[in-house]
């Protein structure tokens, strides 16, 4: 069984060319999200600390129940990433479609279940997001005909257990908003 830990590099991530004006505006969609640019001295910010590939900025400045920001370069929207994975999970789920805004209420996405290649550990991935008996009683009969279609869900709290059935190949899904 692979256990994954994806970092920041594995998605092209270097360090930031601060002198740009793509990175200015980020900046300061970055700091804007905090409750004041002199906060983010205080939590250890520094500029050159900060990483980017081609479409992002990552901003590793975090404390309790954060591990850091990714900003997008063309929205200039600001992520906050939680702590209970690290970093480069979080980014792995920005770019599979897994909503991390703050509220559970607005993480709700649409799982589609594509293949199954390995059905007990499929089974025990989705029961770390989703009801355990809804699982047993209702999901593990759609299985046997997929694809199928989980609407409304919050997948926060399975990244770790999608990447790993991701990494395995336990089964093929897609994300969506």
């Amino acid at each position: 069984m692979k256990s994954i830990n994806p970092t920041p590099a594995d998605f092209g991530f270097r360090s930031a060319d601060t002198s740009t004006a793509t990175f200015s505006k980020a900046e300061a969609a970055f700091l804007s999200s905090l409750s004041n640019e002199e906060s983010a001295s205080k939590l250890g910010y520094s500029r050159g600390d900060v990483l980017e590939n081609q479409d992002s900025f990552y901003f590793p400045v975090g404390w309790i129940g954060c591990c850091g920001h990714l900003v997008n370069k063309s929205s200039l929207h600001v992520v906050s990433f939680g702590s209970y994975i690290g970093p480069g999970a979080h980014i792995w789920a920005y770019y599979e479609g897994i909503s991390m805004e703050a509220l559970g209420r607005d993480r709700r996405n649409t799982l589609r279940i594509l293949s199954v290649s390995d059905t007990r550990n499929t089974v025990e991935v989705l029961k770390t997001f989703l009801n355990p008996r809804w699982v047993r009683t209702e999901l593990i009969p759609k299985l046997s005909a997929l694809p199928t279609e989980i609407e409304g869900v919050d997948l926060y709290f399975g990244i770790r257990s999608l990447l790993e059935a991701r990494a395995n190949g336990w089964f093929a899904f897609e994300v969506a908003k």
